[in-house]
């Protein structure tokens, strides 16, 4: 069952380089075992919808996240952010939905303005998603006759 509140650790792995601990950036972050756990749950959550990344499981992820993960997010806690840039980048291939359409191209957009330049890099997989959803958009519009 996907929207159980106990996620499998093991499916955070795929999304394991958001969690690592190596940059200079990282001493100055908020740490401690609640932190991890949340971040670690979030990225459980992420490797759920990397393997089926249906409506249900999009609606469900938000729902599946812990307090502590929540509080971060609203602290704008830069990992927390890109974190959730992934989530919006997930849900690309949905903006046929009426609750989706535009919004993660407006949100990951969003959220890189407000990542440090030093957590930029990670995110590079979101922007990419973005950028070639944008980049459609526009080869369809350019491409549509109207006449």
């Amino acid at each position: 069952r996907w929207w159980t509140r106990d996620l499998d650790e093991g499916k955070a792995q795929v999304f394991s380089h958001l969690i690592e601990r190596v940059m200079p950036r990282d001493q100055f972050e908020p740490w401690d075992p609640d932190t991890r756990e949340a971040y670690v749950y979030a990225l459980a959550a992420l490797g759920n919808l990397k393997e089926s990344a249906d409506s249900m499981r999009l609606i469900g992820f938000l729902g599946l996240l812990p307090t502590k993960y929540s509080q971060l997010l609203l602290e704008r806690q830069p990992r927390a952010l890109v974190i959730f840039a992934h989530y919006f980048a997930f849900m690309v291939g949905h903006a046929e939905m009426w609750m989706i359409g535009k919004t993660p191209q407006k949100e990951i957009t969003g959220i890189a303005s407000l990542v440090p330049e030093e957590w930029q890099p990670l995110m590079q997989w979101p922007l990419s998603v973005r950028d070639s959803l944008v980049s459609t958009s526009t080869i369809a519009a350019s491409t549509m006759d109207v006449t």
